[in-house]
């Protein structure tokens, strides 16, 4: 989970085990919860070497703490929901980064890291701006990942404390090699009880002729929160002329709440015979999604829902009643002062949905989003955020 200048990669859409149903919870479609009924708001209508080490803020040589491998569990976790070969690439990728953040003496402190090439971890104070908690920006050496590169990150929150990690700027997959593994990242975090874990990258794009796979595995104990945000971009459509002119993109993040999965959130992209992906996405530059998982991002939820509903609304009118009742609604519940959620002419598609656990409790929310350019999901991704900013005081989709 790293990117050129920065990048973290998974993106919105339908998942599902590869293989065939998975050994445990089972997983539905569109974007589905595992062991969770389902819920939904609107729909999107598109598819959606040389080493370099641990220290706070420094380098030093050695090798990746002992504490930092995968917990007991996570090997049959990954395999009934990633399938054996993403299960296998996940735990088998080299660690190229940990990072561990705990509380010391009342504040989130981070408390061990580790970095190593092509990955290397910055930590910018700055951003935090009064608030209790770790900025972290994971950085790629040659800005992006080469054909075959397999890289991953593994990051643990103790009780109470809060990491917001992202990235300086986009992600970029470079051209694969034929006959070359596909270039792969992944990440698996733990979070404690009352921890707060923002994972708030830019977006990822995949250069002409790019296979990119990437597995991400939150194991979020009860009464720990998560932010989630993943995009992609359709490449190098400015200069290059590129549009989602990539061989294959492929993306998975499960979700589980003490211990139970609560989400499995996916999308593969990969040109079909007469049917290449910019087909696909009707002109559509760029997808997103965010997870809100934890208790303590209730309030921030009821926020979103109050100007995200609205939005999602206007986009499917059915009937002159249906209108009136949406309008309705939507003066009633407040609708957005700026057109970052602006979806009427069909250039930002927008879907909200509950996130319940098995027994039906309502613990979060996903949103889904997709646009005609980047800059106009970054907008979108902005006002999303910004009821987050209380917790993590930077917004990374604010305009500079």
């Amino acid at each position: 989970m790293a990117g050129g200048g920065g990048g973290l990669a998974l993106a919105a859409g339908p998942g599902g085990p590869p293989g065939g149903p998975p050994a445990g919870p089972p997983v539905g479609p569109g974007g589905a919860r595992a062991g969770a009924r389902a819920g939904g708001t609107g729909a999107c209508g598109a598819a959606a070497g040389a080493g370099a080490g641990a220290g706070w803020g420094g380098w030093g040589g050695g090798a990746p703490p002992a504490a930092q491998a995968p917990p007991p569990g996570t090997a049959a976790t990954a395999a009934a929901y990633f399938g054996g070969e993403g299960a296998r690439r996940l735990l088998e990728a080299r660690c190229c980064g940990s990072l561990e953040v705990g509380l010391v003496r009342g504040a989130s402190t981070a408390v061990e890291t580790f970095s190593t090439y092509p990955v290397r971890l910055m930590f910018p104070g700055s951003l935090a701006r009064g608030t209790d908690v770790v900025w972290c920006h994971a950085l790629l050496y040659g800005g992006g990942l080469c054909a075959g590169d397999q890289v991953s990150l593994r990051v643990a929150l103790g009780a109470g404390a809060t990491l917001a990690l992202s990235t300086v700027g986009a992600n970029k997959a470079f051209k694969s090699a034929a006959g070359s593994e596909p270039t792969f990242q992944g990440l698996d975090a733990s979070v404690g009880p009352g921890a707060l874990l923002a994972v708030l990258p830019q977006h990822t794009s995949c250069f002409r002729g790019a296979f990119y796979v990437q597995n991400q595995l939150f194991d979020v104990a009860l009464w720990g929160n998560v932010v989630y945000v993943d995009w992609l971009s359709a490449g190098r459509r400015h200069g290059r002329g590129e549009n989602w002119d990539f061989e294959s993109f492929e993306s998975r993040a499960l979700f589980k709440l003490g211990g139970e999965p609560v989400l499995l959130e996916g999308q593969r992209l990969f040109a079909s015979p007469g049917l290449p992906v910019e087909r696909q996405l009707q002109g559509y530059g760029a997808t997103a999604v965010v997870v809100l998982l934890g208790s303590d991002l209730a309030e921030a939820i009821a926020e979103l829902e109050a100007v995200v509903l609205p939005a999602v609304q206007k986009q499917f009118p059915r009937s002159q009643h249906q209108r009136q009742m949406f309008s309705e609604g939507a003066r009633g519940r407040g609708s957005p002062e700026d057109d970052s959620l602006d979806a009427r002419r069909g250039k930002l598609l927008l879907s909200m949905s509950p996130l319940e656990d098995a027994d039906g409790r309502k613990v979060g929310a996903v949103l889904r989003a997709v646009g005609d350019t980047v800059e106009r999901v970054k907008r979108c991704l902005c006002k999303i955020v910004e009821p987050l900013e209380a917790k993590i005081g930077s917004n990374p989709y604010a305009a500079v």
